[in-house]
């Protein structure tokens, strides 16, 4: 192991305030353009408030979902917002959608901002616009919660406060599930 990862290694293991292994690629204007949109100069209004504290670092402000009911056998679309509080680590940001019946747990876990800003490139004070689609089987059935989280490794961030399941997730909404194919 190098003497830089070493360090790293205590200065996360004195605090989580963060450690970034060498400088990232950088980006092409393209790119700086999609990540620049999706920084926003304020917390916007969500469908499903949310408000969660994740040790600190981040808060887990909330979610737009479309379309509600969500449709068996087609995509949900989600748009996550993050707002920043602090330096963080090089934490990874998770998205379980876990049904009531039908299917098991969907795994939407990504980089944010269509692969262009992890959260390793994250700042104090952005407030983080990151939209994804998820693949809903055709066989779900009931509601499915939304489950969202930073981890590393075997370790995810604690939620300091807001909603959260027995699992250290925080509980970003619970959509009805409607007819296939009907929006």
């Amino acid at each position: 192991m190098d003497l830089a990862r070493v360090t790293c290694l205590a200065v996360v293991l004195l605090s989580t305030a963060g450690c970034r292994w060498g400088a990232p690629e950088p980006l092409t204007d393209g790119q700086r353009s999609v990540v620049e949109a999706n920084l926003l100069d304020r917390v916007p209004e969500t469908q499903y408030r949310v408000m969660a504290d994740l040790g600190g670092e981040v808060t887990y402000v909330g979610l737009d979902a479309d379309p509600v009911p969500v449709v068996p056998g087609r995509p949900l679309s989600l748009v996550h917002y993050w707002r920043v509080d602090r330096l963080v680590f090089d934490w990874e940001v998770f998205v379980h959608v876990v049904p009531t019946a039908g299917a098991a747990r969907i795994n939407g876990d990504h980089v944010p901002v269509s692969g262009l800003h992890p959260a390793s490139r994250w700042e104090r004070g952005q407030i983080v616009r990151d939209e994804h689609e998820v693949e809903i089987p055709a066989t779900v059935t009931g509601s499915v919660s939304v489950l969202v989280g930073l981890w590393h490794g075997s370790r995810r961030i604690e939620v300091e406060s807001g909603p959260e399941d027995v699992d250290g997730r925080v509980i970003a909404a619970t959509l009805p599930v409607g007819k296939a194919g009907t929006p």
